[in-house]
């Protein structure tokens, strides 16, 4: 068990909408006098508009451009391809993973989104979540060795993946974090959870509850507009906000019990510890959702994704 934080595997920002974010700078370089653009001029031949993504940590900018692509006249009928580029191939398996949930047409758009929100946001997750999630790795999996030996493999993701881009090895590492998905793979995600809550708070441990609230009421709705709550972060109530900080469940939904590890947020880090002995750890890294939730982390070597998925 690690109680260290590590790997990402959700975002420090809110998501971007990259659609709406070139529409915002192609309207301010035409107010502007300056000779120089910013922005691609939109002409007719550009059919494909190529982004880069450094360090994202999950795929919330990739999911909002997709979804927002018709709501800008503009780029609604052009192509947008994404390049991803992840330090852990872990993080990468998962970024294509929530993807592929998203693509999964064989359920309809409702329990999508739940096996989405359940599978991102949840350290523990239902015994059918926990299936499904074990069933969509592996043909996620297979998808990649499709791809690796040249064929041209069915169905959305098969389409829209490409990963030529990415070494040999970098595909193996992708495919063994897929593999971890597997329920064959054992894991204590509640102790984790708690040695990380105790490595956070320290001391003040005991006193976690009050510090939750502090940090809901004190940072998290600071920036609210006025007494109706309709800030930013409005949304979030209070009571969902400390079961995720108490026990890692961002989404509850309906009467569900919660007792599997959400294996797609297992890594591994390789260092070595003070003593100087070689260690490899494995756990969780869920990150900080508010300011002070997170403290720093040792500067561990990690293996490094030289380029990106497209």
């Amino acid at each position: 068990m690690d109680d260290y934080h590590v790997h990402n595997f959700w975002g420090f920002t809110s998501f971007v909408d990259f659609g709406g974010l070139l529409c915002h700078l192609q309207k301010q370089d035409a107010k502007s006098k300056d000779d120089v653009s910013f922005t691609f001029s939109n002409k007719e031949d550009t059919k494909e508009v190529n982004l880069l993504q450094i360090g994202s940590c999950d795929c919330r900018h990739t999911v909002a451009t997709m979804c927002r692509t018709t709501r800008h006249q503009a780029f609604s009928e052009k192509r947008f391809c994404f390049y991803i580029y992840e330090v852990e191939p872990e993080v990468l398996a998962r970024h294509i993973l929530l993807i592929s949930v998203l693509l999964d047409k064989r359920y309809p758009v409702r329990n999508r989104v739940e096996l989405f929100l359940e599978i991102h946001g949840n350290i523990l997750l239902s015994e059918k979540t926990a299936k499904y999630l074990e069933m969509r790795a592996a043909e996620v999996e297979e998808v990649l060795m499709a791809l690796n030996s040249g064929e041209v493999p069915g169905g959305a993701l098969g389409e829209l993946l490409d990963i030529s881009l990415l070494k040999y090895e970098e595909r193996d590492l992708v495919a063994a974090a897929l593999k971890s998905c597997s329920r064959k793979t054992q894991y204590d995600m509640a102790q984790s959870w708690d040695a990380r809550l105790r490595r956070h708070f320290g001391e003040r441990y005991d006193f976690r509850q009050n510090l939750v609230d502090w940090d809901y009421h004190m940072q998290l709705q600071r920036d609210r507009k006025d007494a109706t709550g309709l800030g930013r972060n409005a949304i979030i109530h209070f009571s969902h906000f400390r079961e995720w900080r108490m026990h890692g469940i961002a989404h509850e939904l309906r009467d569900i019990v919660y007792n599997e590890c959400n294996r797609s947020l297992l890594s591994t880090a390789f260092g070595r510890s003070k003593e100087f002995k070689d260690k490899e750890r494995r756990g969780p890294r869920p990150e900080r959702l508010c300011e002070g939730l997170l403290g720093g982390h040792p500067q561990l070597p990690l293996p490094l994704l030289r380029d990106g998925v497209r």
